[in-house]
């Protein structure tokens, strides 16, 4: 009679084999664990194993395996509630004669156990020896199986490195591989240190408890001991593999890496390599029966802990692939600018809330997005950018839909990371920016600039005329008695005429400032209109002397330009010199080396007065409009001035004067032909 070992969770299995097989003479043995039929396996006294897996998982190869391992000539038939072909690969690679899926089929079964195969994969056993005589048959004797299970225990771990490498959980990964460790080897106590998984920054790299080595899984072990204990990179264990490299033992160390090796209750210490350093190193005591691990069982495990390093590697650049992913998707998605990715295909590849909120509105926030339901004016463009791989600058975009509202549209290419220098884009990014408040903010701040100036326009100009009427309503009212007056018509006569210029002067400030200051250009000598200038600053300046000097070749100078507008320019300038320093009231002009700017020669002008100069903010804000620091005026002069010279393609520079230099306003013509 055959003996057929069924290996299941339950008995209700071996049951239903039983009632299967019921037409056939086989004795069924059942058993729980492989472990509970090592006996039967040893002895060669099953021919056939029936497994019930339930669910598929590495358990089921594991299970094989050791089955195969004890009696090498047994078939084993596998029932499974779920399969998927790379487990089966794996379940067939490891041994198993036929993989079934449950519900047990008897016919099917039948036909497995009495196929022409089955007797002659299995040698003679124990079955075919009268019952009286079972005892006589001798054993196998216990060294060899201990070396063949040597030899299988180290093929079994390398098998489960290569079933283990692509798990994503370097926890359970760890904690399987020190269980396996622990079950097939024997070995009584392990952990598994490692470096910290990234350093948050470059600042933290030379604080040395950002890389002590810290216990992630142990078997054994006190929980005490593993949640306190850490290795230091520089003495003790962590320091001497970090420096050889090489697996170390407990009796081959100083004090302190003993009492380490003591702590834990380890006897040897193996690295775990990475693909470019160490990450972390393995600690293991003898096996439970206080026997020591051999060199080639050590070497083995090294080359196998290499390969576990490169898993956890592996698993940490994937966690901090998933967790940047889902970062850059989190503020994607929350940015209140509206972000699309379109790919070559014009799918849509990601749209955040801002982008369906600005298609559809309120109701598209959830709804998936289609290249279709863009604007066309923004379609258009996506699509020139995937054709022709090349960016569009930034564009402005209305939409009038629900009220006006304005946007600044970006469009970039993103190029295949197997192709950064590919012609052609194979996606595109658009980031639409809102800048309707922003523009509205913009309006309002420019309303109240203006609002701002006109109210300091109205309080300097009511100054200025103010001061112009005050004399002139005095005269007013008392020119009925006092008009026979020599004297009296003498200062009405004076003080019309200073009304005028100040009034007359305003308008031209006025003019020149908001309005065009050239007319026809005309080739004019500097000195002559330095002379009409400088009478012309005479008429508005009150004091008696003012000494205006011109330096070598300034006279001479021939200029183009509006005569008219050079002289008031050129007599702001000078007034501005006289009025700094009214006791000594002089302005020397003079010629500054040319230059070349945008390809054109040019000429300077430099006026420096006998003032105090300028401090930086004065000459930051003085060609500002209405900006001044005296009590009469209004402090256009200068800007009027600025203006008259930006027309003319030239510019105005006020340098910060230094402690004891004086003040200095510089003219940058160009050198321009005259209009025919």
């Amino acid at each position: 009679m055959k003996s057929l070992l069924v290996l299941a969770a339950h008995p209700q299995f071996a049951d239903e084999v039983r009632a299967a097989l019921s037409s056939i003479d086989v004795r069924v043995v059942h058993h729980v664990t492989v472990e509970e039929a090592e006996p039967l396996l040893i002895h060669g006294l099953a021919s056939t194993c029936i497994l019930d897996l339930g669910l598929a998982g590495v358990q089921g190869v594991w299970t094989v395996e050791r089955i195969l391992r004890w009696a090498p000539h047994c078939r084993i038939i596998a029932f499974t509630e779920s399969r998927s072909p790379e487990w089966e690969e794996e379940l067939y690679l490891a041994g198993a004669s036929h993989i079934f899926s449950k519900p047990l089929r008897s016919r099917l079964l039948l036909k497995a156990i009495q196929s022409p195969e089955a007797d002659s994969l299995c040698p003679p056993t124990t079955d075919q020896v009268p019952t009286g005589v079972m005892g006589l048959v001798p054993a196998i004797p216990k060294e060899t199986v201990v070396q063949n299970q040597g030899d299988d225990l180290l093929s079994a771990m390398r098998r489960f490195s290569e079933i283990l490498t692509h798990s994503l959980d370097a926890d359970a990964l760890l904690r399987q591989f020190l269980n396996l460790l622990r079950e097939t080897m024997g070995v009584n106590r392990s952990a598994v240190f490692l470096k910290p998984a990234v350093l948050e920054s470059a600042a933290y790299k030379s604080s040395r408890d950002e890389v002590w080595m810290r216990a992630v899984c142990a078997v054994g072990v006190s929980p005490n001991i593993v949640s306190h204990f850490v290795l230091s990179p520089d003495t003790g264990i962590g320091g001497h593999l970090l420096r050889t490299g090489r697996i170390l033992r407990r009796q081959s160390l100083d004090s302190a890496a003993v009492r380490e090796f003591d702590t834990i209750g380890a006897e040897v210490a193996i690295p775990i390599m990475g693909p470019q350093e160490m990450i972390g190193l393995a600690m293991l005591d003898r096996r439970v029966t206080g026997m020591p691990l051999s060199n080639v069982e050590l070497e083995a495990l090294f080359h196998l802990l290499e390969q576990l390093g490169q898993a956890i590697t592996n698993i940490r650049m994937h966690e901090q692939l998933v967790g940047s992913n889902q970062l850059l998707g989190d503020v994607l998605r929350e940015l209140s600018n509206a972000c699309v990715v379109v790919g070559p295909g014009l799918s849509v590849l990601h749209a955040n809330k801002a982008a369906r909120r600005l298609v559809g509105g309120a109701a598209r926030r959830s709804e998936a997005l289609e290249f279709s339901d863009l604007p066309e004016v923004l379609g258009s463009k996506i699509y020139q950018v995937i054709q022709t791989g090349a960016a569009l600058p930034a564009f402005r975009y209305e939409k009038e839909a629900g009220g006006p509202s304005v946007y600044s549209v970006s469009i970039v290419p993103i190029y295949s990371a197997t192709d950064p220098k590919a012609s052609r884009g194979h996606s595109a990014l658009m980031v639409v920016e809102d800048r309707t408040q922003a523009e509205q903010l913009k309006q309002l701040e420019v309303e109240a600039a203006n609002l701002r100036l006109v109210n300091n326009m109205a309080d300097r100009l009511a100054a200025e005329i103010g001061n112009a009427i005050v004399p002139l309503s005095v005269h007013h009212q008392l020119f009925e008695q006092r008009i026979k007056e020599a004297e009296f018509r003498k200062s009405l006569q004076t003080v019309l005429g200073d009304g005028v210029k100040r009034v007359s002067r305003l308008a031209n400030q006025m003019r020149f400032i908001y309005g065009s200051t050239i007319g026809k250009i005309d080739t004019v000598v500097l000195g002559k209109v330095l002379e009409e200038a400088d009478e012309e600053a005479r008429g508005y300046f009150s004091a008696k002397t003012a000494v205006l000097e011109c330096g070598s070749g300034v006279k001479e100078l021939m200029v183009s330009g509006s005569a008219s507008a050079l002289k008031h320019s050129f007599s702001e300038i000078i007034l501005n010199g006289y009025q700094a320093s009214a006791g000594d009231a002089r302005v020397q002009v003079r010629l500054i080396p040319g230059s070349k700017a945008n390809g054109a020669n040019e000429i300077g002008i430099e006026f420096e007065d006998a003032g105090e100069g300028f401090s930086e903010e004065a000459a930051r804000q003085a060609v500002q409009p209405f900006y001044t620091k005296r009590t009469s005026g209004v402090g256009l002069g200068l800007s009027a001035a600025r203006k008259i010279i930006e027309d003319h393609g030239g510019r105005l520079e006020i340098p910060a004067s230094a402690q004891g230099k004086h003040g200095v306003v510089r003219v940058i013509l160009p050198i321009r032909q005259p209009q025919e």
